[in-house]
């Protein structure tokens, strides 16, 4: 896995700007209706974006997690769904990496590059935590009043953004994984947000 901007990684950035336009059309319409962004995931998969890290030796792009993040902020930029279902298709895709055998790893990568596989909420950690969200959301009230959650207006999507993004902020465990290692000499053991 190569951990450089090459001008590799820059031409897949540039594809998923191209994807980002191409989704920022219809995402108001499709949030409104609910379900599932199947034309969207089908758009990604035709991309050869889904390949973007796993490495080479299986079939994959071997790009890095910079490049895989980096796209992931264009698509977030314009639909968080499509963000949230494409970074945390790539988080499923490597846990086997993380937390398997060998055998597990060579089976999963390769099996999902030949099947094309869309790996999606693979995992969810039901993180609770809501740290942001009480006075972000008092003052946005306070400001918007009750049409503050009118789908009318789309500002029902800013909700369902903020819930996603304060759901998944791995913040707090990286800060309890250095104040472990500083205070008692514990390295961090692997996990989703370390």
């Amino acid at each position: 896995m190569q951990l450089i901007e090459t001008k590799e990684s820059q031409n897949y950035l540039d594809l998923a700007k191209s994807l980002a336009k191409e989704f920022a059309e219809t995402a108001v319409i499709r949030d409104a209706k609910g379900g599932t962004p199947k034309h969207e995931r089908d758009r990604l998969r035709q991309s050869n974006l889904l390949k973007l890290i796993v490495p080479t030796e299986y079939g994959g792009l071997g790009q890095s997690w910079i490049t895989v993040l980096q796209i992931t902020r264009e698509f977030a930029k314009v639909d968080s769904s499509i963000a949230h279902v494409f970074s945390y298709r790539h988080l499923g895709v490597v846990i086997p990496h993380i937390f398997g055998s060998t055998e597990q790893k060579q089976s999963y990568y390769s099996e999902t590059i030949r099947n094309n596989w869309f790996w999606c909420n693979a995992l969810n950690p039901l993180d609770k935590r809501t740290t942001l969200t009480p006075d972000i959301t008092n003052r946005i009230f306070e400001v918007m009043g009750a049409r503050a959650t009118s789908a009318k207006y789309g500002f029902d999507r800013y909700w369902r953004n903020l819930r996603t993004f304060t759901l998944h902020d791995p913040v707090d465990y990286k800060v309890r994984d250095i104040g472990n290692w500083a205070l008692n000499d514990k390295l961090p053991k692997p996990d989703f947000y370390s």
